[in-house]
């Protein structure tokens, strides 16, 4: 086998695992709060942007899996553990696309407009989760590059 071959394909796997783990919370939910008539036409009407967003947050695993078996210091750890936000942003906005299901678990919030005004803006809300995702992606890259640098200088 080849040299540093392994923790390349743990962490591609995980990145796979991550990307159908977060599609089937998305299909799972919007399941659960509605039928699967609805989630699939739901689906149909945003898959782009739900396929963008899953296989971003699945890169960002696989690129942290990839940084975590690089270097283990504890400085490096706490230092993705950052990530978190933009991998938050991008659950967020799977649940966001969906929120006409969730006015009714909460008639409260829907009375209020909250999730009407949220369905508004529905397309800016997915790029602007697509944005986090790629900010995310390129911090990790970014300390995975220095980390690798900096193992073979020292």
């Amino acid at each position: 086998m080849i040299p540093g071959l392994a923790p390349l394909l743990r962490a591609a796997f995980g990145g796979v695992v991550a990307t159908m783990g977060i599609l089937t919370i998305y299909f799972g939910l919007l399941t659960l709060v509605s039928d699967w008539g609805f989630t699939r036409a739901e689906f149909a009407r945003s898959w782009p942007f739900i396929v963008v967003l899953a296989t971003g947050f699945g890169i960002q695993v696989g690129l942290y899996l990839c940084l975590r078996s690089a270097v283990r210091a504890p400085r490096t750890q706490a230092m993705v553990a950052v990530n978190g936000a933009s991998s938050s942003s991008a659950m967020l906005s799977c649940v966001l696309c969906c929120n006409a299901s969730f006015v009714n678990l909460a008639p409260a919030l829907a009375a209020t407009g909250f999730f009407t005004a949220i369905g508004r803006y529905q397309t800016e809300l997915f790029w602007l989760a697509i944005a986090a995702n790629c900010a995310g992606i390129v911090f990790i890259a970014v300390r995975l590059r220095a980390a690798l640098a900096a193992m073979r200088c020292g």
